[in-house]
């Protein structure tokens, strides 16, 4: 992944999982997970395809990262509903933002931050 889409995907976990009264994103160090996800675990094909999305997905917006914050989260919403509407036949750019949202959503919630600020963490008794 080249610096751009890494600062793209941090963007993008940000705004999947903002920092309210909870840890955000980046907090739980999900762009890194994401990354390690993808280069060590996922086919290259999968990679390649989930970075164009990543490509597309900016090259949609003419520069995603320039956007206002409300323009970026109705372009998101755009982009779910229409990935949902279309599930089988998405394009790269709505496969790529699925599987973002998927890998942060399971970074988050099994990540040290996830696990024992925001869920209830219990531990066995031992």
């Amino acid at each position: 992944m080249t610096s751009e889409s890494e600062a793209l995907v941090a963007e993008l976990c940000d705004l999947i999982l903002p920092k309210t009264d909870t840890p955000s994103a980046t907090a739980a160090v999900l762009p890194g997970f994401t990354q390690s996800i993808m280069m060590e675990c996922t086919p290259q094909a999968d990679r390649d395809a989930f970075i164009a999305g990543l490509k597309q997905l900016d090259e949609d917006e003419k520069g995603f990262s320039k956007l206002l914050a409300g323009r970026k989260q109705a372009y998101l919403k755009k982009l779910d509903k229409d990935a949902r509407a279309t599930a089988d036949k998405a394009t790269i750019s709505q496969a790529a933002w699925r599987k973002l949202k998927e890998l942060t959503v399971v970074g988050y919630f099994t990540s040290e931050i996830g696990a024992s600020e925001v869920l209830e963490y219990v531990p066995v008794p031992g």
